[in-house]
């Protein structure tokens, strides 16, 4: 942590003010990876990819970008991999800057995502492209720029690639490709990348290819405890240090099962709430839910009601109403875009415990869990025929 900006900083009085985070004496507190972005000329416009861990505040870093770019009449672009992470930055942004930055007009902020493209008044924009704040998924940004023409220029134009690693990934990957490119042709006003996961050489070489700077920082603001429980044991490691692999014995009655390991941090470990177990089927996701919510048939639990309003009935949202009653819920593709908002607002509200999980609810969205469990460490590639690795 750093508890002072850095000199020529570039950030207005006014973002200092509103969107920097201060410590109990009033002095700034910023992350390592904010300070590198800032003495790289964040402030003053400079182009730039960010590769440091998660919990480094990379999100402030690209409020600080866009916040900059209103300042200056600018449009502002924010991109990421998934829906469900879209909407999560569209209401941030609305908190963080719809009052003083957009002036309490939240016309001037777009989510655009599969069908749906919304101002921050629930009405459909008529031109979302030249809103001063577009928060967007990756592949509708780029189907909205081919629909209207793809601009010569793009000078007036900050752009915040989050989860930038999509980039190499099989399928997506080459529609991020495509888009990158007709940005760079294009040319940006200011361009930030971010990414937690960036090897040094692929860093290296991308920051290379956008023709950007790179920081990148491999120092944690807050430690992870890695586990492995397994028969004979817990293998554990703390990202202070990686090196030091330590071994003790599983808890007493306790197997190394997911349904084990969750009653016993439930029961004995309230740090560890709420937790999300990654499912790697559907199917194991609703064998552990059912199992976890029979297993407190006998406890009255919180009877957190979901309101389905006119939603149909399905199999899927009967459970989760169930579910939620004993503070466990379900998060996946079965469930429409306002059940899983509902299991949304109740995990930032405190309201679960213990919530399973696919991949819809992953990669960068902020929720405040205390443990992630994975059920199983393979995923079937169906392209392979076999299991892989995740």
């Amino acid at each position: 942590m750093k508890y002072a900006l850095p000199a020529d900083n570039g950030l207005s009085a006014d973002i200092v003010e509103r969107l920097v985070h201060r410590d109990a004496e009033g002095s700034p507190s910023i992350t390592d990876a904010q300070h590198g972005a800032l003495e790289l000329g964040l402030g003053r416009g400079n182009s730039m990819l960010i590769a440091s861990p998660t919990s480094t505040g990379k999100t402030q870093i690209a409020t600080w970008a866009i916040a900059s770019g209103l300042n200056e009449s600018a449009n502002t672009v924010f991109l990421v991999t998934l829906r469900a992470l879209a909407k999560q930055k569209f209401h941030e942004f609305q908190g963080s800057l719809g009052e003083y930055f957009l002036e309490n007009d939240l016309s001037g902020i777009v989510l655009a995502t599969g069908d749906t493209v919304i101002d921050g008044n629930g009405d459909s924009p008529a031109s979302p492209l030249e809103a001063p704040v577009l928060v967007a998924t990756y592949e509708k940004y780029l189907a909205m720029l081919s629909a209207s023409g793809v601009p010569s220029s793009l000078a007036n134009t900050v752009v915040v690639c989050d989860e930038i690693q999509l980039l190499g990934t099989p399928g997506r990957g080459n529609q991020v490709e495509v888009l990158l490119t007709l940005l760079k042709n294009a040319g940006w006003k200011q361009f930030v990348g971010l990414s937690a996961v960036l090897e040094q050489s692929d860093a290296n070489d991308l920051s290379n290819w956008l023709n950007v700077e790179l920081h990148r920082t491999s120092a944690r603001e807050k430690n992870l405890v890695y586990e492995y429980w397994h028969t004979s044991g817990i293998a554990s490691m703390n990202t202070a240090n990686s090196d030091n692999v330590t071994t003790h014995q599983l808890p007493h009655g306790v197997s190394p099962t997911t349904a084990s390991v969750v009653q016993y941090l439930t029961t004995n470990v309230q740090s560890a709430l709420p937790i999300i177990v990654f499912c790697m089927t559907k199917d194991s996701l609703y064998q552990l839910a059912k199992n976890d919510v029979s297993s407190r048939a006998g406890n009255p639990g919180s009877q957190l009601t979901l309101d389905l309003g006119n939603i149909p009935s399905t199999e899927a949202n009967t459970f989760l109403t169930s579910a939620l009653a004993h503070r466990v819920a379900i998060h996946s593709a079965d469930l429409t875009e306002e059940e899983r908002e509902i299991v949304e607002a109740a995990i930032l509200k405190r309201e679960v415990d213990v919530i399973y999980a696919t991949p819809t609810l992953a990669a960068g969205v902020n929720f405040p869990f205390g443990t992630a469990i994975f059920d199983k460490w393979t995923r079937y590639d169906f392209a392979l025929r076999r299991h892989q690795p995740i």
